[in-house]
């Protein structure tokens, strides 16, 4: 069953870019999860070295402490006491006794030195080692190599020392000898993020404070620690103990104790040591080659250089040359006389002081199995090789091992991927197969669209030529239209003259049909005068017979005129109904030139329109 460890690592996702340094740097790799746009901290499986804070130069990793709590808890009056950390030394040299001074100024009731502490953890790991005869004890003040154990190499975790580190050594002591103090809370100026890990698992512990968080208060508020006084401990004072944040610090305290210990004690520190040789250890032990005892700390320089100090990036010469010269200063107040007898007297005094704050199982360390917490599945060949096919990893050559993931090689990579721990995207052998597989593509697309842009312009040509015939051909109608319209209106002038001179036939028409009426009257006259001429001459008799003659002429002449008259009123009525025929297809005729006219006039209407709209194209096609 996963256990949850508290958060000590941060991540900004505004800040992160996804370089995977921290990847990289981090000693236990699948604690981080890149299959996102952000690497993310699972807190189960992180060990809280603080590596991942250094790699990160866009300062998205950034330290969790207790500080703030701590500035509330003192807001609302807590009964408090501290404990400081011997690296305090090298983050606040010469002024480490102010740092009491001001602590104490602030409500803290009392300051205990956790280098003390580490002179009682000496004294735990020699009793454990007289009287168990172990094979090999790990040193476990470093919180980070605890859990890293507990978590990934639990199969260790029996030859962890038995023994509480220096700090928890510290409070223990102040809980079981210092009645006054028993039931405060506890504030660790720490160099350390890890250590709130152990004080959560061993249940005592409250506020885990770092060097840094105090200095950043200090600096925001403008506070001075020379405005403070020096003010010692409240517990006796260690002797080379104050070593104990140093690589090799241990040994050199046991050396103390049992000359010639240091032969028998590997000191090994910095994750790019430590890590590999716990890997190896339990090799190493089964082939009965390791030492008696294992110096170890996770960073480089020690927790003088933790990630929660001040002095992370200094030289190692000017860190340690603060701290060996604090503890001059502790041998000193054990060592005032060079007599030889006073040395033995002030070695028995230092024991005789460790004693009274050690007795048998009060120091005692059980450890936790936390392997539940990582859950990594490991994939099969078949499956491993499933994932180098997706991450185009097909040849001997594909395989770089380059560490761009973050990961150590391609495999470490694979199982990641596997886990669901990062993305084929992550992958720099990925990226650039990908990288030119779209290159490839995009040379393509440019060739094909090269080549479109070449029928494009021969198509353009073509419009711009078949626009030039087409401005042509409208230009020509255009032209025609406006000729044919001219033709239109001189043809319906004509028709209308035609149709004036129909009007005037057609009256003169009517005027000759009067005429022939009164023509026809007249003869109807004439013939009756030559009938009464006639009766009159048949009455005259003989007298009358040549009268009689005329009469007859007369009657005569009547009927001609009367028969002339009457063809002549018979043609001149064909010729009007003809007349007012012609005259009504002349006016029809007229109309339809007229609407012909304007459906032209439309039609060069449109032809202009169409006319400017075809040279437009021809102008856009001669510029493209």
């Amino acid at each position: 069953m996963t256990q949850k460890l508290a958060p000590v690592i941060r991540v900004d996702p505004n800040k992160c870019v996804s370089c995977y340094q921290c990847i990289h740097i981090c000693p236990v790799k699948f604690c981080n999860d890149s299959s996102g746009d952000v690497v993310e901290v699972n807190h189960n499986l992180c060990i809280g070295c603080g590596s991942c804070i250094d790699g990160c130069d866009h300062d998205a990793r950034l330290p969790i402490d207790d500080f703030e709590p701590f500035i509330n808890a003192l807001k609302e009056k807590e009964k408090l006491i501290a404990i400081v950390a011997p690296a305090v030394a090298a983050s606040f040299p010469d002024s480490y006794l102010r740092l009491n001074g001001w602590l104490k100024s602030v409500g803290v009731d009392a300051v205990f030195d956790v280098s003390f502490g580490a002179e009682l953890t000496v004294k735990s790991y020699l009793e454990h080692v007289i009287h168990h005869h172990p094979k090999t004890v790990i040193a476990q003040p470093c919180p980070a190599l605890v859990s890293f154990i507990q978590i990934y190499h639990p199969d260790l975790k029996s030859y962890l020392a038995p023994a509480d580190s220096p700090m928890m050594h510290t409070m223990k002591m102040v809980k079981a000898y210092s009645p006054l103090y028993k039931d405060q809370r506890f504030v660790i100026i720490s160099p350390c993020l890890a250590k709130r890990r152990e004080f959560d698992e061993v249940g005592i512990g409250d506020y885990n404070v770092t060097y840094r968080s105090l200095n950043d208060y200090f600096e925001a508020q403008k506070i001075r620690l020379s405005q403070f006084p020096e003010t010692d401990f409240d517990n006796p004072p260690a002797e080379r103990a104050v070593l104990f944040s140093s690589p090799g610090g241990l040994m050199e305290t046991a050396e103390r104790e049992v000359p010639g210990i240091r032969n028998r004690t590997r000191k090994i520190e910095g994750i790019h040591t430590i890590y590999p040789y716990l890997e190896s250890l339990e090799k190493i032990i089964q082939e009965n080659e390791t030492p008696l005892i294992i110096d170890c700390l996770s960073c480089e320089n020690g927790c003088n250089a933790g990630p929660g100090t001040l002095v992370r990036e200094e030289p190692v010469d000017i860190i340690e040359s603060r701290i060996r010269k604090r503890a001059e200063a502790h041998k000193g107040k054990y060592q005032k006389s060079n007599a030889k007898f006073l040395k033995k007297r002030n070695a028995r005094q230092l024991e005789k002081t460790i004693d009274m704050y050690w007795k048998p199982g009060l120091y005692d360390r059980h450890y936790r199995d936390l392997s539940d917490n990582f859950k990594l599945k490991m994939p099969n060949q078949k499956e491993i090789g499933e994932i180098y096919r997706m991450t185009y990893k097909l040849k001997p050559e594909d395989f770089l091992n380059c560490s761009s993931c973050g990961y150590r090689s391609c495999e470490e990579m694979a199982v990641a991927l596997f886990n669901q721990l990062s993305k084929p995207e992550n992958c720099r052998h990925y990226q650039e197969y990908t990288a030119e597989k779209e290159a490839g593509e995009s040379a393509k697309a440019q060739d094909e669209l090269t080549l479109k842009d070449e029928k494009r312009k021969e198509l353009l040509e073509r419009i711009a030529a078949t626009s030039e015939r087409l401005y042509e051909s409208a230009q020509n109608i255009n032209n025609s239209i406006g000729s044919n319209i001219t033709t239109l209106q001189a043809a319906s002038e004509s028709i209308r003259e035609t149709a004036a001179s129909m009007e005037s036939l057609n009256l003169s028409t009517d005027e000759i049909s009067g005429l022939l009426k009164t023509i026809r009257d007249i003869s109807e006259k004439i013939n009756l005068l030559g009938l009464n001429a006639t009766i009159e001459a048949a009455r005259a008799g003989e007298t009358g017979r040549g009268f009689s003659v005329v009469a007859e002429e007369i009657q005569k002449l009547a009927a001609n005129s009367r028969s002339e008259i009457g063809q002549v009123a018979e043609t001149l009525k064909n010729i009007t109904v003809q007349a007012k025929e012609a005259s009504k297809q002349v006016h029809s005729n007229v109309k339809s030139i007229d609407e012909t006219i304007q459906e032209y006039t439309h039609i060069t209407q449109a032809v202009e329109y169409q006319n400017e709209e075809i040279k437009s194209l021809v102008d856009a096609s001669i510029d493209i």
